[in-house]
């Protein structure tokens, strides 16, 4: 795993677009120039350490998820989410040029901005890939957040969404690093996700305070889409963050 960070505290290296389906998000700092057209789909990476990137996501005729949730009395939390669209481009990392085909490389999207609860505590998972019969596939559950009135939880097959039920999480937070499952209410969603790497990050500014894993890995089981069930097998992440914000 290659990674690189920068804390801006203050956000004055940052410009974040105003919508999640047009505009541009922009981080500069240390060297490094991050760029996200939301619009034309277009991830740009520059000057990262020995990481860089020219993205471009191909999702015509693959519909997102979009919703707002209250949280509290006067919060509230917008997402769009999308995951299992095809992806082309180029990344370099190293001196090492690595090109992703359509054909064989997919993505997932996730903007949101809100007003979450002072302490926010959540599980999520998100990946993409094929099933069995070809059909591509993607992801987006969560638990801890955006429950309200509706869930983000949904699952895409040819690009096409199927909502879900609300999602159990069942791991051993004291070790991540076994297998965790996914279940939902509804039967739709049955997987197990096996971890492979791990991004973590602990901060404590007293009155900021994040508690962060996030594991890479490879996802198998089923997921039900009317009568029709499908065995599948795709890498993705899930991720466990409890925030004092």
């Amino acid at each position: 795993m290659i990674e690189f960070g920068a804390l801006d505290p203050l956000g004055r290296n940052a410009r974040l677009s105003a919508s999640s389906v047009e505009g541009e998000t922009v981080f500069k700092k240390s060297g490094a120039r991050f760029s996200f057209e939301n619009g034309a789909g277009v991830v740009r990476i520059g000057g990262a350490g020995g990481l860089s990137a020219d993205l471009h996501f191909e999702r015509e005729g693959h519909a997102p998820l979009c919703g707002v949730y209250r949280n509290g009395l006067r919060g509230f939390h917008y997402t769009h989410k999308a995951a299992g669209f095809p992806v082309h481009g180029t990344v370099r990392v190293d001196g090492r040029v690595l090109d992703f085909s359509p054909d064989t490389c997919l993505g997932v999207f996730d903007w949101s901005a809100g007003c979450p609860a002072r302490r926010t505590h959540w599980n999520w998972a998100s990946g993409a890939g094929r099933a069995v019969g070809g059909e591509t596939i993607g992801i987006n559950l969560a638990a801890g957040i955006n429950e309200t009135g509706m869930t983000e939880n949904v699952f895409w097959i040819g690009g096409r969404p199927e909502k879900v039920d609300t999602v159990r999480f069942d791991y051993d937070p004291k070790a991540r690093e076994q297998p965790w499952t996914m279940a939902s209410a509804d039967g739709k969603v049955e997987l197990e996700f096996h971890p492979e790497g791990e991004r973590a990050e602990s901060t404590n500014l007293i009155l900021l305070a994040s508690e962060f894993h996030q594991f890479l890995g490879r996802y198998r089981g089923r997921l039900r889409a009317g009568t029709t069930t499908r065995d599948v097998e795709f890498y993705g992440f899930a991720e466990e963050h409890d925030a004092l914000w």
